[in-house]
């Protein structure tokens, strides 16, 4: 896939989020990526929703995008894995789902307005 099509089809959150609804619990994974199994974190359901199960290539685009836009590794790996404090549902989809349900409807705020937040607040230090 292009930049353009990631960018186009990780423009909206809703139908991601969708996918990950539609995951079975048992196909997600903590502290990993991707396993040898099948199992996935977040980031590894995205490389399967991007650019389809078992794709062992580059996934670069999709990565990047989705942390430029919407959240970094640094935030949503501490929600997959149980470490989020405000997301301590029971299994790792379930504090995916409920995080970026909040970022979607703007209960958190996305990477570029975490970041400008950080530089206004570093700034009156």
């Amino acid at each position: 896939m292009t930049r353009e099509q990631i960018g186009e089809k990780l423009s909206d959150l809703q139908p991601f989020i969708q996918y990950l609804i539609d995951t079975a619990d048992d196909e997600w994974a903590v502290d990993v990526v991707r396993t040898e199994d099948g199992r996935n974190c977040m980031f590894g359901h995205l490389v399967d929703w991007c650019y389809g199960k078992g794709y062992t290539g580059n996934v670069n685009t999709a990565w990047d995008y989705f942390e430029a836009r919407w959240m970094t590794t640094y935030v949503i790996y501490d929600v997959n894995d149980g470490k989020h404090p405000d997301y301590q549902q029971p299994s790792p989809k379930r504090r995916v789902v409920a995080y970026l349900t909040n970022l979607w409807l703007g209960q958190e705020v996305d990477t570029e307005t975490g970041m400008a937040l950080e530089a206004a607040w570093s700034s009156r230090v």
